[in-house]
């Protein structure tokens, strides 16, 4: 598209006879790589369509799922997926930190991780301004709670193994409640990760 894509951006690329959403982790000049791509055993395609020119995943994200993604010998993708909100199309894009009260107030984030959605639950009930995090939440809480970790608006998250994958903009302290249980491992669900490894 000769535009430079910013890392994070989502795009549709061609794969096979199939069209599939791509998160964009870098670009390069294809003209500095000429000898390379020669040698190399594969073909360039052309994005076939930008969908979102604004990143949908943030830098830390970004580093995250290619670390999981070696750690767990997987392909980074399936931890990308994990991290939006949308999967059959682009989150919102992020809007500018709220001014005033909704604003972090220089403390930065705090993540709370717990073994499961009741204890998550109980935790909330003593944390002020809580956002909360966890598989059955609704597509519309998700998308709620996900922008508000994006804008800045949530100081403390709590949740269950998945919110070490949320957008956190100032994430500053993470707290692991009850450290041995197993359920801080996925068993149940692919890919399979630990979120202790995680953070």
């Amino acid at each position: 598209h000769g535009a430079k894509l910013p890392a994070g951006a989502l795009v549709q690329i061609p794969l096979g006879r199939r069209q599939e959403k791509g998160v964009v982790i870098g670009s390069r000049n294809v003209a500095d790589y000429k000898m390379e791509i020669k040698s190399a055993n594969f073909e360039l395609r052309n994005i076939a369509k930008i969908i979102s020119n604004e990143p949908v995943l943030t830098k830390q994200q970004i580093e995250l799922v290619l670390f999981l993604g070696q750690y767990y010998f997987c392909s980074p993708g399936l931890f990308a997926k994990m991290m939006l909100p949308k999967k059959t199309q682009s989150p919102p894009p992020p809007s500018p930190p709220p001014q005033g009260r909704g604003r972090l107030r220089g403390g930065g984030q705090k993540l709370i991780i717990a073994p499961t959605i009741f204890i998550s639950e109980k935790i909330a009930i003593n944390e002020k301004n809580a956002v909360l995090w966890y598989s059955e939440l609704t597509q519309k809480q998700k998308n709620a709670a996900w922008l508000a970790v994006r804008n800045g608006q949530a100081e403390t998250i709590i949740g269950t193994r998945s919110a070490v994958f949320l957008p956190f903009t100032n994430l500053k302290k993470i707290i692991i409640k009850d450290g041995a249980n197993p359920s801080h491992k996925s068993w149940d669900m692919f890919p399979h990760y630990d979120s202790r490894v995680a953070v």
